[in-house]
């Protein structure tokens, strides 16, 4: 019983010490300066930039990392981007918000 009350303990604590390590086109974004200007490159769909953007915007660790980052308001408008886009409407409609 005192083994799984630990390991559940550790868990709670890993998650709530987790940090977000965003890899854009092989690149640390230690920034929202970067993101940023991830997003002024006017990308296109064939770009790996634009690809690892739209995944990390749709699986929400974009979000989550803009919240580590202190930016709560972009990270809430961010997640409020419904995952039932296109994948180009999600992409303009993120690419909105962060530039």
């Amino acid at each position: 019983m005192q083994i799984s009350y630990m390991t559940e303990t550790y868990q709670k604590y890993a998650i709530d010490k987790m940090t977000i390590i965003l890899y854009i086109n092989n690149e640390h974004c230690t920034s929202v300066g970067q993101l940023k200007d991830y997003f002024s490159m006017n990308l296109t769909p064939e770009n790996d930039i634009y690809a690892d953007l739209l995944d990390y915007g749709r699986y929400g660790d974009i979000a989550a990392w803009l919240l580590e980052q202190n930016e709560q308001g972009l990270s809430s408008e961010v997640a409020s981007i419904s995952t039932d886009l296109s994948d180009s409407a999600f992409y303009a409609e993120f690419e909105e918000l962060i530039v």
